[in-house]
């Protein structure tokens, strides 16, 4: 069994891993948005929902046969 120690720096080695990979998708995102002509500003945002109310997934009605 490992140890506390062991057990952090593997978790610290899966994080360096996962911000590696999530700094190359943006770096992806960045030059497809530059090969697709950058960002189209005249188009305006959704207006902002509030009070929303959120109802919870019930998974035994998601279920399709």
């Amino acid at each position: 069994m490992e140890d506390d120690g062991d057990c952090l720096g593997a978790m610290e080695r899966e994080l360096g891993s996962q911000c590696q990979s999530l700094n190359d998708i943006c770096d992806q995102l960045i030059m497809l948005i530059t090969l697709c002509g950058g960002v189209n500003t005249s188009v305006e945002a959704p207006p902002a929902v509030t009070n929303a109310v959120v109802a919870p997934l019930n998974p035994l009605n998601t279920i399709t046969h």
